[in-house]
């Protein structure tokens, strides 16, 4: 090594520029960039897609047993409402643990 300092955006900067391509060109690969802040936020869009399909049947599944269709679509929206405040709130509070613990 010379002592040089480098920056991880002047490596990220370096491999898209002249490495990347010609792996891509040569190989037929794909390549991002996107780190962690990509993946929670495909986890994230995932939870809500399933929390959308658990309301959604056990919307059916209350509807069929009572019959009462209308009041149903008040309760399970209000529900939904606070459980999605509920989850971004302990979202909040884990990142803001996280953050504490690594400036420890």
């Amino acid at each position: 090594m010379n002592g040089a300092v480098i920056e991880s955006g002047q490596i990220i900067e370096q491999l898209a520029e002249k490495d990347l391509p010609e792996i891509v060109g040569t190989y037929g690969v794909g390549h991002d960039f996107g780190g962690r802040a990509a993946e929670q936020e495909e986890t994230f869009a995932d939870f809500t897609l399933g929390g959308a399909l658990a309301a959604v049947m056990i919307y059916i599944i209350l509807t069929w047993g009572v019959g009462v269709a209308t009041v149903l679509v008040l309760v399970l929206a209000s529900s939904m409402l606070e459980v999605q405040e509920d989850i971004k709130w302990m979202m909040a509070r884990w990142q803001g643990l996280r953050r504490e613990a690594a400036t420890i």
